[in-house]
């Protein structure tokens, strides 16, 4: 009887398991990504008040008036999924910025529905790369800027 229980236990689990694999691929297509032609975006430098500005970046790392950050070497700009992990929404964004000051990796974004700005940790995010299907693939991983 023990041996049936773990059985179906196990059973129980592997389509748990299974259904949450297909939720979560499911999600990433249902995405309708935009080109990233169409994003303002810093890259390979610090931001500055004008990028902010101009709607290439979402911050400045500044102290005492000094810019501190330093650019991360991921490819910009990229499509991820900001994860709030208060709610467990995954919302679609564009990275258009990310520097990393006094040992946190900062991320800028816009918001694929609405064009809003965001910043996060790195660990916030999750990197989908820079080929989003426009067809229902999913986007291709990205890989480091050079």
């Amino acid at each position: 009887m023990k041996y049936l229980i773990s059985v179906v236990a196990c059973i129980v689990l592997t389509v748990i398991v299974y259904y949450c694999y297909v939720v979560l691929a499911r999600k990433k297509n249902d995405v309708k990504w935009p080109p990233l032609s169409k994003y303002g975006y810093t890259a390979g430098r610090s931001a500055t008040s004008k990028d902010v500005n101009d709607g290439r970046a979402v911050f400045v790392l500044l102290n005492n008036k000094m810019p501190i950050g330093r650019p991360i070497e991921i490819t910009i700009p990229q499509y991820a999924f900001h994860l709030n992990h208060e709610t467990n929404q995954r919302i679609p964004c564009v990275i258009i910025q990310a520097e990393e000051a006094s040992g946190q990796k900062l991320i800028g974004c816009r918001v694929v529905s609405n064009n809003e700005i965001m910043a996060g940790l790195a660990s916030e995010f999750e990197f989908i790369g820079i080929n989003a299907a426009q067809q229902g693939d999913a986007p291709e991983p990205a890989s480091p800027a050079r």
